[in-house]
């Protein structure tokens, strides 16, 4: 059994909620791999602050349309989420579409690999544009 905060005093859920009004009940846990395998919009899970999202029947509601969920389907869209400032109106809706729980077991790996990721196209083209303005200065030299 798992201890959940669904709202603290204002009625609020997420970070930083208070625990004056803590209801304790199961949550089911899911990797982050089972999570992936939810990522269109006839099933769609997002993950937001640990906990797992299913949106499916919420995408034509949405005020930014289903795009924005639908581009973090079967991801952490934690980062996407915070970075549009919802709403306590937001969070409180959020509530009744949770389904469980990260387990974060499976994320360490999975961060890590992310980040290699999202990563490597940036180094890559850092390196490429190095050598390309490496091979243009020996030139420049060769010819002086």
């Amino acid at each position: 059994m798992v201890e959940l905060v669904l709202l603290d005093e204002g009625g609020v859920a997420g970070p930083g909620a208070g625990r004056s009004q803590v209801e304790s009940m199961s949550i089911e846990k899911y990797t982050v791999e089972e999570v992936a395998t939810h990522s269109s919009a006839d099933d769609c899970w997002v993950i937001i602050h640990g906990k797992i999202y299913d949106v499916t029947k919420y995408l034509d509601d949405h005020p930014g349309g289903d795009q924005v969920l639908l581009v973090s389907a079967g991801e952490d869209a934690t980062e996407e989420f915070d970075d549009a400032g919802h709403s306590t109106d937001a969070w409180k809706l959020m509530e009744k579409y949770v389904v469980g729980q990260v387990d974060e077991t499976s994320v360490s790996t999975t961060k890590s690999s992310q980040f290699l990721y999202k990563t490597l196209p940036t180094v890559a083209s850092v390196l490429v544009l190095g050598l390309v303005a490496g091979v243009i200065l020996w030139r420049k030299k060769r010819i002086v």
